[in-house]
């Protein structure tokens, strides 16, 4: 089956219904496979792998264009007997005087014209477009290929109507619309608090969660369950247009549902949050979650049909204002779903933790009817702080436990690492095996005396914008007199000469802040990464439980300041703070003056 799922359906918003088209599929989130088969067939589609198929368009294409991490693709609108191979949409009809334009059923096509600009590992473009499309001011996922099972995803490969091979990284694509524009947001109102510079807000309607609404859909909100007390298999948790969580679900997630609270009696009201977290059920079908780890969770059976959708439990969250219910609790656990539909597969430990993004911008090309919100220079730079500001968001809506790449060659520019269930990126340099997750840190044991070592080699960040380093870890004291060494080099580089710094190697976890600006290695493009500690036996366990670079000073209250469980410490590479000069300057005066009077 080949699925598309839309974000924001028409129904979510208080708007006027589509004005004067037949806008042929005008809710996506219910198009058939046969639906989708016709249509593919009346635009030439077919299925064939010319050769190198993902370069098609891009290399020779002067109308898209890389600028930073960010694609910009001028399209043409598609007219009467144009080969709809070289061009990206379609005109559908008006809505309240502006062209709305059909995007999501040129899939193929899209996405050629862009490959040759973005790394064969990315598995998501993300596009914006400067018109709007006819999923109203909603945003949409189109799913490409799934594999994964136990988690209501249909198993599916289109890969050949991207040009692609079956074995290909490209997993879904996803159109943004309008979401950018706060012009598009003041006339329509469709997303909270628009802002065109960071720190952009992360409550439910807004820009950073409906992205990663759209990228929850890669695993879908499909979880169904069997009823404890009938044993009946039931899809009460599922809501509207079948992928996502029902309005009476509990679940404050990105995926819908509402974070409901049990006053007792019967009775239930809404809560707000102003950030949204994917659930525990959501990281539990992402494979991020264990099913021992997962909390159980509830749904409402309400009393009678209180308003449009409530009886399927259809309609959209609650966005504002306080929301009250009457109806019957039905609980629900991890068990209950595996109970109707088996394990999920891969599992947690098998699933991979990080997935590649690749943000575009599309334009219409000025012409005959060209109705677009004028994407310009400014708008290329707010995507680009919101694909920065986007790293940082599904890393925390996960609970850091699944990471997105957004930059153009799949390298990671979020220098901050938890290690809360992967190792993230990093491998082994000097040890026994591959990097190990225990207890939220990655730790790696040395194979001889010398140097054992955690390494990155697909990162991708500017020197010019960091300034420290800091890194959480616990040394054994069968360690004593080893090194901490932090270095680094450039994509194509060698790694430079280490800054170093003594351990503590008492069994506890200790900071250690680094002064990236004593080594003449950091400079220009950072590519790669090491952690190393130098100097210890045979069999130590090198256990780092985070690490960040940041662009404070190493003498500011910096990463990790406020000291930790082993009583941190900085590193031997940091300058002295002012106050701890001040401090210590004052000690030896009180000193002075306590001899003077025991004299």
């Amino acid at each position: 089956m080949f699925r598309v799922s839309a974000a924001i359906a028409i129904a979510l918003f208080s708007v006027p219904a589509w004005a004067s088209a037949d806008f042929g599929h005008p809710d996506r989130c219910h198009i058939s496979p046969e639906d989708i088969a016709l249509d593919l067939a009346s635009k030439g589609i077919v299925p064939s792998l010319p050769e190198a198929p993902s370069r098609r368009f891009a290399e020779n294409d002067p109308d898209v264009r890389r600028i930073g991490e960010i694609i910009l693709a001028d399209l043409d609108v598609c007219q009467s007997g144009q080969d709809e191979q070289t061009c990206a949409y379609t005109l559908m009809g008006q809505r309240q005087g502006r062209g709305v334009y059909d995007f999501s059923f040129y899939g193929g096509p899209v996405v050629k014209r862009v490959s040759g600009l973005m790394s064969e590992k990315i598995a998501i473009p993300v596009f914006f477009t400067d018109f709007l499309t006819v999923e109203s001011y909603g945003a949409v996922y189109l799913g490409i290929k799934n594999s994964v099972t136990g988690t209501g995803m249909p198993v599916e490969n289109h890969s050949w109507i991207y040009g692609r091979s079956n074995d290909s990284a490209l997993e879904g694509w996803i159109s943004m619309n309008v979401w950018w524009s706060c012009a598009a947001n003041a006339q329509y109102n469709f997303q909270d608090d628009c802002r065109d510079e960071a720190p952009f807000p992360t409550t439910y309607n807004s820009i950073l969660n409906i992205l990663s609404h759209e990228v929850g859909h890669r695993w879908g909100a499909g979880l169904r369950f069997r009823d404890r007390v009938s044993g009946a298999l039931s899809n009460e948790t599922i809501g509207r247009s079948g992928n996502h969580w029902s309005y009476w679900m509990n679940s404050r997630s990105p995926m819908e549902g509402n974070h409901w609270v049990d006053e007792g009696g019967g009775n239930f009201r809404v809560e707000h949050a102003p950030f949204v977290r994917f659930s525990d059920f959501d990281l539990y079908a992402m494979g991020l979650m264990a099913p021992e780890e997962v909390a159980p969770t509830f749904l409402i059976r309400p009393e009678g049909c209180p308003g449009q959708g409530h009886c399927t439990g259809s309609q959209a969250p609650v966005r504002t204002g306080d929301v009250t219910a009457r109806g019957t609790r039905v609980d629900i656990s991890i068990e209950d779903v595996i109970a109707a539909m088996g394990n999920r597969s891969p599992s947690v430990e098998d699933e991979n933790k990080i997935t590649r993004l690749a943000f575009v911008m599309a334009r219409q090309k000025p012409g005959p009817g060209a109705d677009t919100f004028g994407a310009d220079d400014a708008t290329i730079q707010k995507i680009e702080n919101v694909r920065r500001a986007y790293s940082e968001h599904f890393y925390e809506a996960t609970g850091t436990r699944a990471r997105v790449t957004t930059t153009l060659s799949g390298r990671d520019d979020f220098p901050r690492w938890e290690f809360t269930i992967s190792p993230e990126g990093w491998a082994a340099s000097g040890a026994k095996g591959p990097p190990a997750s225990l207890g939220g840190m990655v730790v790696v044991e040395a194979q001889s005396k010398g140097e054992v070592a955690l390494i990155h080699d697909e990162v991708q960040l500017e020197a010019s914008e960091y300034r420290s380093a800091s890194v959480r870890v616990r040394v054994p004291s069968s360690a004593k007199g080893s090194k901490l060494r932090l270095s680094f080099g450039g994509i194509d580089g060698e790694v430079g000469k280490a800054l170093e710094a003594a351990v503590r190697a008492d069994g506890k976890v200790h900071e250690y802040v680094f002064d990236l600006r004593r080594s003449g290695a950091w400079t220009g493009t950072i590519g790669r990464l090491r952690i190393g500690l130098a100097g210890a036996p045979a069999g130590t366990k090198l256990a780092v439980d985070r690490f960040e670079i940041s662009p404070r000073a190493a003498t500011d209250s910096g990463p990790g300041a406020g000291g930790d469980d082993g009583g941190g410490c900085a590193a031997g590479v940091s300058t002295p703070s002012s106050l701890a000069i001040l401090l210590v300057f004052g000690l030896v005066l009180a000193r002075r003056r306590l001899r003077a009077s025991v004299a």
